[in-house]
């Protein structure tokens, strides 16, 4: 007779993949059907089921769709008797559990039924099974005691019924609020062996890349086993066991591959948090606690018999069909990730051709990091930098997949979203205030064309009182070929000096009338011609002879002309990484992993940006196309793989120590547009991307897409994250017309209530038709500068949160309205301001007059100075009229919000007449 389940090691799951149905009830291996789905529907008609749904809702695959679908978990290690709910562990506030689940007694009647029926049919005709086929073997002990779960005689009582499996961390503190889980019999660890596809198409004339990673699966590890959970010397829980892809014999295949899950505890000195010498506010200063943080290291080991050795590893987890998933970097499709799958490899994105960002499920963007934020106040975030997807694309579970075999990460819990948030950026690191100037003196200027054209766009909005800032000069470094359509800059980071005429003059001119002067850099280097290096600093010749580029690992088909650059490492003459075709001059990529590299380009900063072209502050561009494919990086530990993502964190390290080394810090500061997880505490803003100029369009594009990046971005520490209004009107177009003056106007009315209020020229200076030449949009700009620089006193008060506890300036209304549906959605237009403005752009032309959703509690409509909801208000619709120059603007009453409203009521700005419609109220909570 066979033995009581109690009495072994194992506890076996049901098979993850069979449909059930009234007519159907077998659950032995040869009738499953691997394209069937259980759904909830079809427990509930089975019976008293308490099977996790979650671990049911499998989605067709296409053939070229490598996401990892969740198998099947075992449990081997003994189980106490006193302990017959699972395996309980206490490491602090939190509760790490192998929970046991029973598996419902009609499924297991039936399937008892079904097995003796068959067993029966095996007797009559006699015939053997051979061990490690499909059909039941009643003579194999090991497919007893693996597969034969249901064989055996026990006592109707939940303590002898077949039990499923799960993992299960809870936070005490939280009213045991889950942060980790996984369904009942469902694997939460997994791996693959996959073959990488990289393109990196890169632009000859912008020399930026589009980079793109496709996955070729050869073998899937997603069969896990639970060997032995125990506590370790340094206070560590670790879960140790196996991961295969079938079963032989009745166990695992003995190709498997081991691995060990370890929790512990995170604090600031735990290796987590970095040094906070440059950069960041530590999160320590403003008392916040790390016990709410729990961190985990999943590695994956081959063993002697492993004939393909996974270097894909799979977590899975369990998610609510109501759960919102936040955050990613500053990513552009939509709000709440839900139903996406987010790629997390850093890449620029060309808006005006692009369509992914309408309904789609992928999302692409020069900022995305493995991080997200849920409505249910909880956080993950991965340390890994190497590309990874997060496939929240079904209801009720969802799956990660790193390329790489070593996985660590932290999980938060929170009491809210804020909390979470505050804790995440004490982790990661918290973005210092930008200087006063930025935020008191109005808008910061992009321009281009020369010493005269700077002069001439400055006088013009200085005689329409406009404030201005800055003054950003894109082109200072001289012009490719002005003539031709595909100009651009020279990727030579010294001052152009034919181009700019009596450059210093102009500085001299700008400070005294209290504007900073900016420049653009980025990590490229060019081979300039020989005729443009007399006089100037030859900045490429001095990189290729350190060997301060990134090298590659192509072999050069003709003889060596002298291009090569010398490897002092290996002692061999390699070429330098070609950014653009052979055809065109060599351009090099600056290798951030090499401290001498690092230093060289501090200096370089200190002495011809800071010092001899007189910058306050520049920007940092680039860092999204750091190649990976046939490159070799000076730190021999990292490959172009785990390079790529990390390469914008490091870059923004190296220009934070230049501002800190030349003694600069609280003056300037540098902008970026590339970022990764540390990039916050050290970037003194981000930006994205200058070239979205249009509305909210049909490829996706426009103002909703930079409003979804900022509001993404300040749930991932990009708490200064801001977007330029172009200016620059394309030589396709050669005109303005009503429509992009409208367009240009609505930008400037979303972007004057962001952290940082700045245009965009054209890099080369040579467009034939500018918006700064036009009446109305000068007018335009000087007014909304004005709100800029009158909103200065709130704002800084709001950035001083931003620095001191990681709350982001501009907000997904979420974060203070938490239960209203209303911001559930993918996409959400509107947004706050701290947590006393609310604005709702226009993102659709010719529109006069609008209906906007106003949150709870008493609000002001700005333009009319009067009430549109009562103090009582759960959420209602009213409809405000917004023409241009007006945009839906609410306020709560405060004294500072009171000081602006004087300000825009001396101004004239404030008409009573706009008094708006109230619609009927209703409620949106449940």
């Amino acid at each position: 007779m066979p033995v009581s389940p109690r009495s072994q090691s194992n506890i076996h799951p049901l098979p993850h993949n069979h449909a059930l149905s009234p007519s159907q009830t077998t659950l032995d291996n040869d009738d499953w059907d691997r394209q069937s789905i259980l759904s909830p529907a079809t427990l509930n008609n089975i019976g008293r089921s308490i099977i996790h749904p979650n671990c049911h809702a499998v989605r067709t695959r296409k053939k070229s769709d490598a996401s990892p679908t969740p198998c099947r978990l075992f449990l081997r290690t003994p189980v106490p008797h006193n302990s017959p709910t699972g395996l309980h562990f206490t490491l602090g506030p939190f509760n790490i559990s192998i929970d046991l689940t029973p598996i419902d007694f009609t499924i297991v009647n039936a399937a008892k039924k079904k097995i003796e029926q068959r067993r029966e049919k095996l007797r009559q005709e006699e015939r053997p099974t051979p061990m490690g086929c499909n059909n039941v073997n009643v003579a194999d002990p090991a497919r007893l005691a693996v597969n034969g779960v249901f064989e055996y005689e026990y006592n109707e009582t939940e303590d002898q019924a077949p039990k499923l499996a799960s993992l299960r961390v809870t936070h005490t503190e939280h009213e045991n609020k889950v942060v980790w889980s996984s369904a009942p019999g469902v694997n939460f660890v997994g791996a693959a062996h996959v073959d990488l596809s990289v393109c990196e198409s890169r632009d000859a004339k912008i020399l930026t890349s589009l980079t793109s990673i496709q996955e070729h699966v050869v073998k899937t590890y997603n069969l896990q086993t639970i060997d032995s959970i125990e506590r370790g010397p340094a206070n560590a829980i670790t879960i140790r066991g196996q991961i295969g892809s079938e079963i032989v014999g009745g166990a695992l295949e003995a190709s498997a591959v081991d691995y060990s899950l370890v929790f512990c505890l995170v604090d600031h000195e735990g290796g987590d948090y970095e040094d906070c010498s440059v950069g960041a506010v530590d999160g320590q200063e403003d008392g916040t606690s790390v016990d709410k943080a729990l961190s985990f290291k999943l590695h994956i080991r081959p063993t002697a018999k492993t004939s393909l050795v996974p270097n894909q590893t799979h977590l899975f987890g369990v998610t609510e069909e109501s759960e919102a998933f936040f955050g990613f970097g500053h990513r552009l499709s939509g709000s709440n990730a839900k139903g996406m799958e987010v790629h997390v490899l850093n890449q620029r994105t060309d808006f005006s051709k692009s369509k992914q960002h309408k309904k789609s499920t992928t999302s692409t963007s020069c900022c995305t990091i493995p991080q997200f934020v849920t409505s249910h106040s909880r956080c993950m975030y991965l340390h890994n930098s190497e590309p990874s997807v997060f496939d929240l694309r079904t209801s009720d579970w969802f799956s990660v997949r790193v390329q790489c075999n070593a996985v660590s990460g932290v999980l938060i819990s929170g009491s809210d979203m804020m909390d979470v948030i505050r804790i995440y950026t004490s982790l990661r690191g918290r973005t210092k205030k930008l200087p006063t100037w930025t935020q008191r003196n109005g808008v910061i200027l992009g321009i281009s064309g020369g010493t005269d054209s700077v002069r001439t766009i400055v006088d013009r909005l200085q005689q329409t009182s406009c404030p201005i800032s800055g003054v950003l000069i894109h082109d200072w470094s001289g012009v490719v070929d002005p003539s031709s359509l595909e100009s651009r800059l020279w990727y030579n980071w010294i001052l152009e000096r034919e181009h700019y005429k009596y450059w210093h003059k102009m500085v001299a001119e700008l400070d005294a009338a209290g504007i900073n002067l900016g420049v653009y850099v980025n990590p490229m280097i060019e081979e300039i011609p020989v005729h443009l290096r007399s006089g100037r600093r030859y900045l490429f010749g001095e990189a290729i002879k350190e060997g301060h580029f990134i090298k590659s690992t192509q072999e050069k088909k003709k003889k060596d002309k002298g291009h090569a650059a010398f490897d002092a490492v290996n002692g061999n003459k390699v070429e330098i990484y070609q950014m653009n075709k052979k055809k065109y001059a060599r351009v090099g990529y600056l290798d951030v992993s090499n401290n001498e590299a690092c230093s060289w380009w501090k200096q370089v900063i200190h002495k011809e940006i800071m010092e001899y072209a007189g910058a306050s502050f520049w920007m940092a561009d680039g860092g999204e196309s750091a190649p990976i494919a046939n490159s070799v990086y000076y730190m021999q530990a990292i490959n172009g793989l785990a390079a790529h993502n990390r390469y914008s964190e490091d870059w923004a390290r190296v220009n934070r120590e230049a501002i800190r080394d030349a003694g600069r810090e609280g003056d300037s500061f540098f902008l970026v547009k590339a970022g990764y997880g540390h990039t916050p505490k050290y970037a003194g803003a981000t930006s994205l991307e200058d070239q979205v100029v249009n509305y909210k369009s049909t490829n996706g594009g426009g103002l909703q897409a930079v409003l979804n990046g900022l509001l993404n971005g300040g749930f991932s520490g990009f708490a200064f994250g801001h977007c330029a209004v172009s200016f620059a009107v394309p030589r396709s177009v050669n005109s303005l017309d009503d429509r992009a003056r409208e367009m240009i106007a609505r930008w400037m009315e979303m972007n004057a209530f962001t952290c940082l209020f700045r245009t965009h020229d054209s890099d080369d200076g040579v467009s034939t038709v500018s918006a700064y030449n036009d009446a109305f949009l000068l007018r335009e700009l000087s007014k909304w500068s004005t709100v800029y620089s009158l909103l200065a006193d709130y704002r800084m008060n709001v950035s001083t949160e931003a620095s001191y506890r990681g709350y982001p300036i501009v907000r997904h209304p979420i974060l203070h309205f938490p239960f209203d549906q209303q911001f559930m959605k993918s996409c959400v237009s509107s947004f706050m301001l701290g947590d006393s403005l609310y604005v709702s752009p226009v993102m659709t032309y010719g529109i006069k007059r609008v209906k906007v959703y106003i949150p709870e509690g008493e609000w002001t409509h700005l333009w009319s100075d009067t009430p549109v909801t009562a103090p009582d208000n759960l959420g209602s619709w009213v409809e405000v009229r917004a023409p241009v120059g007006k945009p839906p603007v609410f306020y709560k009453t405060s004294e500072e919000m009171s000081q602006l409203v004087n300000h825009l009521r001396k101004m004239g700005m404030i008409h009573p007449e706009m008094q708006p419609r109230s619609s009927r109220w209703r409620s949106l909570f449940r």
